[in-house]
């Protein structure tokens, strides 16, 4: 009898020490108003006061269908029939990411505190990120392709900011089957510079930084558009060339990419500038050649680094003019701390250093005291 008012009061004293639990509201999709986004294509948002819809148009390369995201600060309940695929409950203090572009938005939203994980956490290059992995505060959650589920189950983060190439990623799906809202990114498959950095605006959606990341976006247009309109002042328009040969097939961005943006908006003119499709190009060396040999820069030779490193790979390389003449710049070479090149990370979220470097590169006297961030020379 003794050991039954024990138990009894165990359980009474468990009761009453725990919060009632929060009266879910019915999700209203009413209400809800667009908001206008300037260059980003792949991703729209709507807003009612303190809840957000964040649609991904295509999450990934072959998607049949996108995503839509709730946000909110209250315990909404959502039915199928609200075609709602995750709901993001805010505030976010924890996150895990899955790509090394969605650093540079947490640290300039100034939520850099907030992430607990990433996948090769020797990959990421920012200063303030590596201080934060170094002081052991960023949880190593092995690769992308097959992420350690059972440390981000551990984790509990608040959301995991997906990136995936295909709808095939079990380790998300895992994860979101835990009550962990998988949310997906897409930034790499817009086609401007700007669309890229314009997913800042996602982060602050999720974080409740919407105004500052509105204020970051509107800075680095303004400064883009300035440069742009600086460049076609130049009064030559010299011929650019890119990318590399990979095995026997010469690999470089169709005309309508955000590649060949930055070329166009940097006032060159871009050799396939008059292509069109998705991904990238690919042709022998000799029709390469053929169209490319007389252009007078070479930008983005794939991993080289240096002239030797070229020649030793393909002896042919030396019979481009862009070679001749030492006017090869890449960013390979501009790499971090622990090895993740810096374009990879951060071009995507600052184009307007981009765009600087290659005006820098293609019209030199339109740019005074400045020293190229990504690309540079070959050696």
């Amino acid at each position: 009898m003794r050991f039954k008012i024990a138990i009894s009061c165990f359980i009474l004293a468990i009761l009453s020490c725990s919060s009632p639990k929060e009266k879910a509201v019915e999700f209203d999709r009413t209400g809800f108003k667009k908001v206008k986004l300037s260059y980003a294509e792949n991703f729209s948002l709507e807003r009612k006061q303190n809840q957000w819809l964040i649609h991904v148009n295509k999450p990934f390369q072959k998607a049949e269908k996108g995503f839509t995201y709730l946000i909110t600060d209250q315990k909404t309940k959502v039915s199928a029939k609200d075609s709602i695929d995750e709901v993001v409950y805010q505030p976010v203090d924890s996150l895990v990411c899955t790509s090394t572009t969605h650093i540079p938005s947490l640290k300039n939203l100034g939520i850099l505190d907030r992430l607990v994980g990433f996948p090769g956490t020797n990959m990421i290059s920012t200063a303030q990120a590596r201080k934060k992995i170094d002081n052991q505060k960023v949880e190593e959650l092995g690769n992308n392709g097959q992420l350690n589920t059972e440390k981000v189950i551990n984790l509990r983060p608040d959301v995991v900011i997906g990136f995936g190439v295909s709808s095939t990623n079990k380790s998300l799906d895992k994860i979101s089957s835990f009550g962990i809202p998988v949310v997906y990114n897409s930034d790499w498959l817009e086609q401007h510079p700007l669309g890229k950095a314009e997913w800042i605006k996602f982060f602050g959606v999720i974080s409740g930084q919407f105004k500052r990341s509105e204020q970051f976006f509107n800075e680095i247009k303004a400064e883009y558009n300035r440069l742009k309109n600086k460049a076609q002042k130049a009064s030559q328009k010299p011929q650019v060339i890119a990318g590399a040969m990979l095995n026997d097939q010469w690999y470089l961005p169709y005309g309508n990419s955000w590649q060949a943006q930055f070329i166009k908006d940097a006032h060159a003119e871009y050799v396939y500038g008059y292509t069109k499709g998705k991904g990238s190009i690919a042709l022998s060396f000799e029709k390469v050649f053929d169209q490319s040999k007389d252009a007078e820069f070479w930008i983005a030779p794939a991993q080289y680094s240096s002239y030797e490193e070229m020649q030793e790979n393909n002896r042919h390389y030396a019979k481009f003019k862009a070679f001749k003449n030492k006017n090869i710049f890449g960013y390979a070479g501009t790499k971090g701390d622990t090895g993740g090149v810096l374009y990879y990370e951060q071009a995507p979220n600052r184009p307007d250093l981009v765009l600087k470097d290659l005006i820098k590169i293609f019209h030199p006297n339109l740019i005074n005291d400045y020293k190229n961030r990504f690309f540079k020379p070959l050696e």
